[in-house]
């Protein structure tokens, strides 16, 4: 592929039961808190990925780290220095490693060559180039150049090595700990100073070492290390070379025969087509306009509409929220039935919608905002059966309040009159908001009493992922739909898992999900097992239950402060030990989860010690 390839791209592609307590609204909050900490996690993976891309290994992290601090620490002579010389360089030639996580030792490679604004990284995921204005990306699996515009090969400042580039890094990772020097160290012959940065984070203390040439007063090495039984144990490392010659042919934009899709187009190009309407009806004040409905290969169907939300709705946050936003509250309901008569468990497409501080419109993530203020919506169906057949068309039946909420009325609808906020400190590094009231007074969905109903025919779509879905939903998963297969799965074993008859195809579903999983979570192996058990698989029922236990105590080392002595762990424990059909076990994890859970859940645990067949597994 040459630069000016003109080849025409294709677009990139209550489990418990319901609480009859007065402390329902805590467990609705300790419910959305561990979705949180998914989506944190999930999150976290992605700044991974990004930060091989950011500061390919940590080079650029720690720097910047070191930089951003400087007003606030001893070192700041040393690091003026440091920033001085950094701003002088011409070239640069970076080496890094680091370990996939840190339960996973893997060790993937990168390496990274700066020479004035243009940028060369080469790491296992392909070939990224900056030059002129613009990022290009090349996979070779798929054998694609994506193109997109951008201040910087980060996304910022023209120049990637620079000290402006990583302040704004660090400022947006959130790093305001603090920095120490070490005095001098020697290696193979020379004197280094050396400088250390230490930050607490879920798996522990975090401490970046780098090494500085007293003579330039430029980093040479830095290594990442982890607090674990004592000690330092490495995890990622850096070496830094400057004002070498670099050959110029490694910043030319050339890979013969690879497809190129100009993201910047595409993106335009998707958010003309959602002022489209294929449909529309009347529910109440609103009139939901349906943008694009489809189905793909495994019979699932997405489906994007505007039901008049607006940008302004989306700044009604809850008390103490980011600026990450997870979507716009709701007020209404879409279910789907289908010409075939095939189930469906429905989800909310999340868009990846962040704003900044400024609240700019232009900041709002990808989620299309349309000419007339609306913000697309979404919703997708996952069949229920082993193999759908596509369906000639579908209707979409929504149930909404009968008034169009918006702003604080429709937070108020959804959190409640009376919610106050209390930040509690779940982790050493955030605060998480927990929401608790005097009473729950949301408006319920019983109250929604505006109905409409749509028939639509849905439009076939080869491959998983709608090819809109890395311009209007979420550019930071791209086009790789593992993630979304693995949810795919994980909503259907859920579903299935409830009926005796489907079990099988519960489990078929739980393996298809592992296959797609790199580190299945506790919830996992906890479904797992429960469905095996129930399927009068004992022994392997067990060996997934002791992949629940090995997994939790992963997590209570990642984040102690939220899974350590976590009752509801217990109370699932429980549930597995019964699907066995070992009721002595059974009783010794409930009990463990009643001690466990009796001082902050009080009425939870007297409601479990009335009604103790509550944590028997449920089956239709």
């Amino acid at each position: 592929m040459n630069e000016n390839t003109t080849n025409q791209p294709n677009a990139l592609t209550e489990s418990y039961p319901a609480q009859r307590v007065s402390d329902d609204l805590r467990l609705r909050v300790k419910h959305l808190a561990a979705q949180h900490d998914d989506k944190a996690d999930q999150r976290a993976q992605s700044r991974r990925k990004r930060r091989r891309v950011l500061s390919y290994g940590a080079a650029a992290l720690v720097i910047g780290c070191g930089i951003a601090l400087q007003p606030r620490i001893a070192t700041a002579t040393a690091l003026s220095r440091m920033s001085a010389a950094m701003e002088g360089i011409q070239t640069a030639h970076i080496l890094s490693w680091q370990t996939r996580s840190v339960t996973d030792s893997t060790r993937t490679e990168s390496e990274t060559w700066f020479s004035g604004d243009s940028v060369r990284l080469k790491s296992e995921g392909g070939i990224q180039i900056f030059r002129d204005g613009k990022n290009y990306f090349y996979s070779p699996e798929r054998n694609r150049v994506v193109v997109k515009s951008a201040e910087g090969a980060f996304g910022h400042n023209r120049s990637g090595f620079s000290v402006a580039a990583m302040k704004r890094d660090i400022a947006r990772w959130g790093w305001s700990d603090r920095i120490e020097t070490l005095g001098m160290v020697n290696e193979n012959g020379r004197s280094y100073k050396q400088l250390a940065l230490y930050r607490d984070e879920p798996a522990g203390k975090i401490r970046v070492l780098f090494l500085v040439d007293p003579k330039t007063d430029l980093p040479q090495r830095c290594e990442v290390n982890l607090l674990k039984d004592g000690r330092w144990e490495v995890f990622g490392g850096t070496e830094l070379r400057y004002n070498e010659t670099l050959d110029p042919k490694l910043f030319v934009v050339n890979f013969p025969g690879a497809q190129i899709v100009n993201y910047d187009q595409e993106r335009k190009r998707w958010h003309q087509e959602m002022e489209n309407t294929v449909a529309e009806v009347k529910v109440g004040e609103r009139t939901v306009k349906i943008r694009d409905v489809r189905v793909n290969e495994q019979g699932a169907i997405f489906v994007l509409y505007t039901c008049g939300k607006t940008y302004e709705d989306a700044l009604h946050q809850t008390p103490g929220s980011t600026d990450w936003w997870p979507g716009i509250q709701r007020d209404w309901k879409v279910e789907l039935t289908d010409s075939e008569g095939t189930k469906y468990v429905h989800e909310e497409i999340k868009f990846m919608s962040s704003m900044d501080k400024a609240r700019k419109r232009e900041s709002f993530g990808v989620q299309p905002i349309l000419k007339d203020g609306e913000i697309v919506q979404g919703d997708w169906f996952i069949p229920l059966t082993a193999e759908p057949k596509t369906p000639t068309s579908v209707t979409l039946h929504v149930r909404a309040h009968l008034k169009d909420l918006h702003g604080k009325e429709l937070h108020e609808a959804y959190w409640g009159k009376s919610v106050r906020a209390i930040k509690t400190q779940l982790t050493p590094h955030s605060a998480s908001t927990q929401l608790f009231g005097a009473k729950d007074d949301r408006v319920r969905e019983s109250e929604w009493i505006a109905k409409g109903t749509l028939t639509l025919q849905p439009q076939q779509q080869p491959g998983f992922l709608p090819d809109y879905w890395p311009h209007v939903v979420d550019a930071m998963r791209g086009d790789d739909d593992k993630e979304l297969r693995g949810t795919f799965e994980a909503l259907r074993s859920a579903s299935l898992a409830k009926h005796r008859a489907t079990l099988p195809l519960a489990l078929r579903s739980l393996e298809l999900q592992q296959t797609l999983t790199p580190e299945p979570r506790t919830s996992f192996w906890l479904e797992k097992a429960t469905v095996l058990g129930l399927l009068k698989r004992p022994e392997e029922a067990k060996q997934a239950l002791q992949a629940a236990i090995a997994r939790q105590e992963i997590e209570v080392k990642r984040y102690p402060e939220f899974n350590k002595d976590d009752g509801f762990f217990w109370q699932s424990l429980s549930t597995v030990w019964y699907a066995i059909g070992d009721e002595k076990k059974a009783i010794e994890m409930r009990e463990k989860a009643m001690k466990l859970e009796q001082r902050n859940f009080p009425a939870r645990v007297q409601w479990y010690r009335e009604h103790p067949e509550d944590l028997k597994p449920k089956l239709d």
